[in-house]
């Protein structure tokens, strides 16, 4: 279901590399990105998930057959084959520990905590995206509920849910973990009580990812809505700032001149970009005809930061390439290695998985992304299948990304 969600957020990015919006810090309009920029924002949080689950795994997938009440057992047993034969990865080492341990129901609950937190801040902003107030995303009626009273409303249900259930998850952890703070070793009956937090958790998370995962692929974006409102709130300031900067005027001198040109546009009611060359020039004379194009349009503002990390859409391009390749069973049956990613741009050279204990195991992190004719993606250096640093006219690039395989699709 993460997969679904992420996939469906690759989706819908790959279609708004270059749909221009306001970015918000304290929910007032700061700087301009793109919409998908923002969704991989979205997708980041979903990677931070799925690594914490493969990372929880390593732990809650030990044996503790063989432990018996809390000393272990005087039978003639072999715990290293029967745990190699039920596909444990490890067996558990001390019998007291093993019979009373629950931390694998907190700290999984603890990463589904984390899932159902991203999820509820997902929501909190398509709730105010598909607000009258804001008016940028559409979400199908499928997912929404009018009102008994209005017939105008048309309310997010699924998004508002979310959110609601992420302090039952929340709630869940809290539960285990007051269960198991007084508890001396061994096993306590208080351990019966285990189970209701964690299969409650499990059941709200799969829920919730699942309306989140039919959802997102079918948002429609407003794009001339979320570009008219980053028009408003003097969003390329900053870039009128840069601009001096990079002429030799000291950022602080630039900052104040860029707040008396803000001003200026309060008292006229206009952008910076409405403001004549004339106007701007009374602030500095560094100021020139080109700074209309370099600095106060969005599309220079978000082709400025053309870095990894960065809202130019050459970078989008490559972090989509990037994230549609999790894995080599991520691309589904049929795709090799080496072959064109959602976006069209740049292929994978990777190996396929390793043998690995029902594909669970991480594709090493150290592979990387190249070209196919071994040029670099815009904005970057060359990038080359090596984990040399030295390699002549190479640089490695490593992908610190999860590698998430299904075992019917494994090579």
């Amino acid at each position: 279901l993460l997969l679904r969600l992420q996939k469906g957020l690759l989706s819908l990015a790959s279609q708004n590399t270059h749909t221009i919006m306001p970015g918000f810090t304290h929910l007032q309009t700061a700087q301009p990105v793109t919409f998908g920029h923002h969704l991989l924002a979205w997708f980041e949080m979903l990677v931070r998930d799925t690594e914490r689950l493969q990372d929880c795994r390593k732990r809650v997938n030990r044996m503790p057959l063989g432990s018996a009440a809390l000393a272990g057992t005087t039978y003639p047993i072999d715990r290293a084959y029967t745990a190699e034969l039920l596909g444990f990865e490890a067996v558990s080492e001390n019998s007291l520990d093993a019979v009373s341990d629950r931390d694998f129901a907190i700290e999984f609950n603890a990463a589904a905590s984390l899932i159902m937190m991203h999820l509820s801040r997902m929501s909190e902003e398509l709730i105010l995206w598909t607000s009258a107030q804001f008016k940028f995303v559409n979400i199908p009626d499928r997912f929404c509920t009018g009102s008994s009273i209005m017939p105008q409303k048309k309310n997010p249900d699924v998004p508002e849910l979310v959110r609601g259930k992420s302090g039952r998850v929340f709630g869940d952890l809290i539960s285990l973990l007051t269960l198991m703070k007084g508890q001396p070793l061994a096993y306590n009956k208080d351990n019966q009580e285990d189970k209701e937090p964690l299969f409650d958790a499990i059941d709200t998370v799969r829920g919730s990812l699942m309306a989140f995962a039919d959802m997102v692929p079918a948002l429609v974006p407003n794009i001339e809505v979320m570009r008219e409102a980053a028009l408003r709130g003097f969003s390329t300031a900053t870039d009128l700032a840069d601009y001096l900067v990079k002429k030799g005027v000291a950022f602080r001198d630039a900052h104040e001149i860029v707040g008396k040109a803000v001003a200026l546009g309060v008292a006229e009611e206009k952008d910076l970009s409405e403001l004549s060359l004339e106007q701007l020039q009374q602030f500095s004379d560094l100021i020139e005809a080109d700074v209309f194009d370099k600095a106060l349009t969005l599309e220079a503002s978000v082709n400025a930061r053309d870095h990894i990390g960065g809202t130019a859409p050459a970078q989008g391009t490559w972090q989509l390439a990037q994230g549609t390749e999790l894995g080599p069973c991520f691309r589904g049956p049929g795709q090799e290695v080496g072959a064109a990613s959602a976006s069209g741009t740049w292929p994978l050279a990777q190996p396929l998985c390793p043998p690995c204990r029902g594909c669970q195991v991480p594709v090493p992190r150290e592979e990387v992304l190249r070209s196919p004719s071994g040029a670099a993606p815009p904005g970057l250096p060359h990038i080359g299948v090596t984990t040399e640093p030295d390699t002549p006219g190479q640089m490695a690039w490593p992908r610190p990304r999860p590698r998430i395989h299904s075992v019917p699709d494994c090579p």
